[in-house]
């Protein structure tokens, strides 16, 4: 009696094993890419070695695009149907940068591309949402056009609007109600007086 269970316990382990290095290789598997499918990965950064988030890495011959996270890395996944070792253009775009480009050709797999994309000195294509219906070339704008960036802000605020305050010419801030946590007002450009009755002090 004691040998049958003996012989019942050494059967039970060894279907155990089996059944154990049967699942590690099943495992492994799942971890890898799909046969013939491709993964195209990176990081986009600034010239200075900053990550560069929500920059925009994109192929144009399949009509794909995916942004970059807060690491500045983005992934793009090809199922195999799309990967037929053809040559293409991996682009990116941010705001503010000149657009980068690396001709690459897709194989199965997972390959690595790296962009360093310089800062755009030449702004004159910017546009500048104005009252009008349209946007406006910021060259042809007839007025000044005040612009802050993140350098600006050196320090995050635990208020975005009182972090503009003294950041741009003729802009004031003011908390009218007193209350914490209320919103300020923001008065750009216009009229200041303490004595406001029959009359707004808006721009």
């Amino acid at each position: 009696m004691t040998t049958m269970s003996l012989l019942r316990r050494l059967r039970w382990t060894a279907l155990a094993l089996l059944g154990l290095t049967a699942a590690v290789p099943a495992t492994s598997a799942q971890a890898q890419p799909a046969t013939g499918a491709a993964v195209i990965t990176g990081k986009v950064l600034s010239e200075s070695g900053q990550p560069l988030e929500f920059a925009n890495v994109y192929l144009n011959e399949l009509t794909l695009s995916v942004p970059t996270n807060a690491q500045g890395v983005y992934s793009i996944n090809l199922a195999a149907a799309r990967v037929l070792g053809q040559a293409v253009n991996l682009r990116v775009r941010a705001v503010g940068y000149v657009p980068g480009v690396i001709a690459i050709r897709l194989t199965p797999g997972t390959q690595s591309h790296d962009f360093a994309l310089k800062k755009d000195i030449n702004r004159l294509s910017e546009v500048v949402v104005t009252g009008s219906i349209e946007g406006t070339e910021r060259s042809k704008v007839p007025f000044a056009v005040g612009r802050i960036t993140a350098e600006d802000i050196p320090v995050p605020a635990l208020n975005p609007i009182t972090a503009l305050q003294g950041k741009v010419a003729g802009m004031r801030i003011a908390s009218t109600s007193g209350q914490p946590g209320s919103t300020p007002e923001i008065l750009l450009r216009g009229p200041t007086s303490i004595n406001a009755s029959g009359r707004t002090t808006g721009p």
